[in-house]
């Protein structure tokens, strides 16, 4: 069950990851003219006032204009107004079929929460055609891609952007996952141990170097990625969850609860080490602590329960 539960949650942090990188990029255009306005409100998230604003410049222009309709797009897409989002930036797409950033966010949307992949797909395939060195779009295809279980797809497209001198250390992580999935693991720590020289202070790549090595059953190697990535990051919930599991299979059980339960002190909310804290204790032969945690797991997140 240990290594199972260490392969399911592998995925379900990079799903996260993917999309958490993806989602990086300026918010206003390169040289517009409401960049000086408009980018300071999005940086600091003030997100109210900049939808005001671009609210009362869609009134005073006297026709339609792509670069406001995108930035109100993007900000109703922060608000949480996710119908308006996409009407909004549709629109500003067909009006400016070579606005990069509107395409982008429309077709990131598309992907990210309303899971239209062939729309998302379309457009993002548009976006490197006519911009090939932006980088975002790369990196949302390939993501699409690996959700749709077309792995080759995905790594052709991320390595066409591992070409360019303005690649991200998020291209080489999530091309490192996908070639995990299809069994390379071999390239796969290639290109995580790239993202690490690309920036050594990221965590995402000590965290999947050590899940890639987890999986491979390398577990020394795996404690020494967590423990990185830790003095990076202290309060990573998942660098302590894992290296926790790492803890329970080395059976040095009070090195593992204590780093399950850190993991816990930073996010209380958190199931897994719920879940693996009753994996330990069922070692333990502690009845008692096991159905304690092994409940609090499940009321947390009742998928756990498959895990019995």
């Amino acid at each position: 069950m240990m290594i199972y539960l260490l392969l399911i949650i592998l995925l379900i942090l990079l799903a996260v990851q993917l999309y958490i990188t993806a989602a990086k990029y300026r918010s206003v255009r390169a040289g517009s003219k409401y960049s000086v306005e408009f980018q300071p409100l999005l940086d600091a998230g003030e997100y109210v006032k900049a939808k005001d604003m671009v609210e009362k410049y869609i009134v005073s222009v006297k026709t339609p204009n792509a670069e406001l309709l995108y930035l109100k797009g993007y900000v109703d897409y922060h608000m949480g107004d996710i119908k308006n989002a996409v009407e909004t930036l549709r629109t500003a797409v067909k009006l400016d079929g070579t606005h990069v950033l509107a395409r982008y966010t429309y077709a990131y949307i598309m992907a990210h929460n309303f899971d239209n992949k062939p729309v998302a797909v379309r457009q993002l395939k548009k976006i490197v055609r006519q911009y090939p060195s932006f980088i975002p779009a790369y990196i949302t295809l390939g993501t699409v891609y690996h959700n749709m279980k077309k792995y080759e797809k995905a790594i052709a497209v991320l390595s066409r952007a591992v070409k360019f001198e303005n690649v991200t250390p998020a291209v080489f992580n999530n091309l490192g996952t996908v070639y995990a999935k299809v069994g390379k693991n071999k390239r796969a720590a290639e290109m995580f141990v790239k993202a690490q020289e690309s920036d050594p202070k990221g965590v995402d790549a000590y965290l999947n170097l050590g899940n890639l090595y987890s999986i491979i059953q390398d577990y020394a190697s795996a404690k020494k990625s967590f423990i990185a990535a830790l003095e990076i990051e202290p309060g990573n919930k998942f660098a302590r969850y894992w290296l926790g599991c790492v803890y329970t299979i080395e059976r040095q059980f009070d090195n593992a609860i204590q780093q399950l339960e850190e993991s816990l002190n930073i996010d209380p909310g958190f199931a897994l080490p719920y879940l693996q804290l009753a994996v330990v204790y069922t070692k333990l032969g502690n009845d008692e602590k096991r159905q304690s945690y092994y409940n609090k797991a499940i009321m947390l997140d009742p998928k756990l329960e498959e895990h019995k």
